[in-house]
């Protein structure tokens, strides 16, 4: 690691928050765009799904943005493991009787995606996005200062 690495460190992991944010994003705005899908390949409804995230070694603040970032490097942040589909919330049962998927009591069972819940979920996104950017912001302000103190 060169010495301008360990300084641009605060970067790196804001860096990789960030990232973690928008697949977060990507992932919710999957699920609102299926939650009226009854049906998919399997036969079943669409199944909301959610992130694993982890604490990793994120790589360079470029590679963190672009998502390259190599597991050898030695600098903290976080990472998307896997995107896994949510099993503890069931399928809704919706009445509708003329619905093609409808069973022979009238009922369709609906995904499990909860609209308000994923409308929360991508108000913590935004939060979190904007208090990486305050970080960065933050910590761009330190390197500067400390680069004029080392200046004077």
């Amino acid at each position: 690691m060169s010495g301008m690495d360990g300084v641009l460190r605060g970067f790196d992991i804001a860096a990789s928050g960030m990232r973690t944010e928008m697949e977060r994003a990507e992932v919710v705005a999957s699920n609102l765009a299926n939650m009226h899908v009854t049906r998919g390949p399997d036969g079943q409804p669409y199944r909301r799904r959610t992130l694993v995230v982890e604490e990793t070694k994120a790589g360079t603040f470029m590679q963190a943005l672009r998502g390259t970032a190599s597991p050898a490097r030695d600098l903290a942040g976080t990472r998307v493991t896997k995107v896994v589909p949510d099993d503890t919330t069931p399928f809704l049962p919706r009445f509708d009787p003329g619905h093609p998927h409808a069973d022979k009591d009238g009922f369709v069972l609906t995904s499990n995606v909860d609209f308000f819940k994923e409308m929360v979920e991508m108000s913590v996104i935004q939060r979190s996005f904007e208090a990486n950017v305050a970080t960065m912001q933050a910590y761009r302000g330190m390197v500067q200062s400390a680069l004029q103190n080392l200046r004077a």
